[in-house]
């Protein structure tokens, strides 16, 4: 990849030891999957209710993740 963003994903948890997990990878830039993490971040930054929403099925999904 001549040009790559890194970007990372995801809200920022404790992992066990006590250190902040990070999500943290890497994409091609222009590419699809690039702009669409940017769309979600941007409309989640300027729409409060979205981003309460967001948060709470994500700690829904979370819950019943068979690897926690």
């Amino acid at each position: 990849m001549a040009h790559a963003e890194i970007l990372e994903a995801g809200a920022m948890t404790v992992a066990p030891n006590g250190r902040p997990r990070r999500h943290v990878y890497v994409c091609a830039a222009g590419t699809m999957n690039v702009r669409n993490h940017l769309a979600v971040r941007d409309i989640l930054r300027r729409r409060d209710d979205l981003r309460d929403e967001y948060a709470e099925r994500r700690q829904i999904l979370s819950l019943n993740d068979p690897s926690r």
